[in-house]
């Protein structure tokens, strides 16, 4: 559902879903944004990353009701839509 969206997760086959987004700044941004729509996905920014690979890391757990994963996919489109990194 969150390639659905548009955003570029990787390559990743676990349940630790990263979001591509390049710009530490943009990255920074886009985390604080989930936040304040009442998630929490924190930013992986350098050193942690090469420069340039700045993402939101996001990680799905089987104990995620259905409606917080709904709920977890409206936040990354609203904040990916006011930001710019879905158009």
């Amino acid at each position: 559902a969150v390639t659905g969206l548009g955003l570029d997760t990787g390559m990743s086959e676990s349940q630790i879903i990263p979001v591509m987004i390049g710009d530490e700044k943009r990255g920074l941004e886009f985390s604080e944004r989930l936040l304040e729509l009442g998630v929490y996905a924190p930013v992986i920014r350098p050193p942690t990353v090469p420069k340039g690979k700045t993402r939101i890391r996001t990680t799905v757990m089987a104990t995620h009701t259905k409606e917080e994963l709904d709920r977890g996919i409206n936040a990354l489109n609203v904040a990916g839509r006011e930001l710019g990194i879905i158009s």
